[in-house]
């Protein structure tokens, strides 16, 4: 008999035989393991926590120093701007008090063909605010002299007077 439960005993590979048994050793045996592995467990959270701190003050001083470096690029391009095209901050100041004092918008836009259909034949080299806005930002504009040769200004400011 002893033989016969030896053997089934090595079958079962080292489990209980009996069911109540089995289930008080894996009671005891887990409240064991539960109380070491919930310390580990706990400590590993308390260490995580840690870390996850760690890295959001990294990531805070991350964030702080790209936001200084993209304001330094921005100073940058402004300083490049200014050096390499110095008039476009006398014509800009210029042209938005010129567009302020066109209350009715009418030399915002180029007239259309459609609203004027002679009005290109009278006027060889029409210009609205638009137009010198967009040279203005497409740089076409160097210097004074260049304003001044283009004619754009007066083209413009001579319809007002």
């Amino acid at each position: 008999m002893c033989k016969y439960w030896s053997l089934k005993r090595e079958s079962r590979r080292g489990a209980s035989l009996l069911k109540r048994l089995q289930l008080a050793l894996e009671g005891e045996s887990a409240r064991k393991y539960t109380r070491e592995q919930a310390e580990r467990r706990l400590q590993f959270a308390v260490d995580l926590r840690k870390d996850v701190e760690r890295v959001r003050l990294l990531v805070d001083d991350v964030k702080k120093r790209e936001r200084e470096k993209l304001r330094i690029s921005q100073l940058q391009v402004q300083y490049a701007e200014t050096i390499y095209f110095p008039i476009i901050p006398i014509i800009e100041p210029i042209l938005e008090n010129m567009e302020i004092s066109d209350k009715d918008d009418l030399f915002l836009h180029l007239v259309s063909k459609e609203e004027a259909s002679d009005y290109y034949d009278i006027i060889e080299h029409p210009m609205s605010w638009t137009v010198i806005r967009e040279k203005m930002n497409e740089r076409k504009y160097e210097s004074v002299s260049d304003f001044e040769v283009c004619n754009d200004w007066n083209r413009a400011y001579g319809r007002l007077i």
